[in-house]
């Protein structure tokens, strides 16, 4: 698991190498099948995730009822309900894997 975490985080370099195996030492590998909501607006949800393989895509539903794209997230990336984790409040956005 530490190669499939060094290699998700190696866009980070001030990791160092004990870090890293700190950061998998706390890691879950978790798999989310397409169509399958990682987080729903609403929720509260302090996991950060980054994508090892796929693609997810975050987004509102606005006024009338229709889904707004507000980001991508591809692999490598950081995703998670920023919201609840800096402000302590429910998600804004839905999170869904593609």
């Amino acid at each position: 698991m530490l190669d499939k975490v060094k290699e998700a985080l190696s866009n980070l370099p001030f990791l160092n190498p004990r870090d890293m195996a700190k950061i998998a030492s706390a890691t879950t590998l978790r798999t989310i099948n397409e169509g399958d909501y990682v987080f729903r607006e609403g929720e509260q949800h302090y996991i950060v995730y980054v994508v090892l393989k796929g693609l997810l895509r975050s987004y509102v539903i606005n006024q009338n009822g229709e889904e707004v794209t507000l980001r991508f997230i591809p692999e490598k990336e950081k995703a998670g309900s920023y919201n609840t984790i800096i402000n302590d409040l429910p998600a804004a956005e839905n999170l869904m894997a593609l």
